[in-house]
């Protein structure tokens, strides 16, 4: 039998994550029966959920902010991934603001995990800062999309994604 303790790290997480205190008890045999009993168990399933394979450890304050963050975008209301092309050939002959957020919504899973990425090779760096900036890259490559190129979008957010972080980073190089 497993024992609950109210003050370790699985209990507290999936208090974060909003399980309801009537079921974190099953919860939580379910994550300590599979093995995930630590941070480092949990980090290996948040980063396999993003569909990331394993590129490290988030230290526990990080591990917050990704997990809040993971919470809200599970609870978004997105399009589904196969449904974003249609939705981009939309926004560009019909450019209404509507579209382009079920767009940018669609794909804030994607900043997520090029965000983490980043943030466990520079550590240095504040995870929700690089989002933003992530964001930034995503909203570009969305409002530059040619639908009609023969480029997967997935491909064209990634390079925007990447110039927003090397753009903002290089501007602190120069400033300061």
């Amino acid at each position: 039998m497993i024992q609950i303790d109210n003050s370790d790290f699985l209990y507290k997480t999936l208090q974060k994550l909003g399980v309801d205190d009537s079921n974190i008890e099953s919860e939580y045999l379910t994550f300590a029966t599979s093995g995930i009993t630590n941070i480092k168990d949990f980090n290996n399933e948040l980063q396999s959920s993003l569909g990331m394979d394993y590129l490290g450890e988030f230290d526990e304050s990080v591990f917050e902010d990704v997990v809040d963050y993971y919470k809200d975008l599970k609870s978004n209301k997105s399009p589904a991934q196969n449904k974003v092309l249609g939705l981009l050939k939309d926004y560009k002959t019909n450019p209404k603001e509507s579209i382009r957020i079920d767009i940018i919504n669609s794909q804030l899973k994607e900043v997520l995990l090029i965000a983490c990425a980043y943030k466990l090779r520079h550590a240095d760096i504040n995870l929700n800062d690089l989002v933003q900036i992530c964001n930034l890259g995503l909203i570009t490559a969305v409002d530059k999309f040619d639908a009609n190129a023969k480029l997967s979008f997935e491909t064209y957010l990634n390079y925007w994604i990447l110039q927003a972080i090397k753009k903002e980073f290089t501007q602190g190089e120069n400033n300061g």
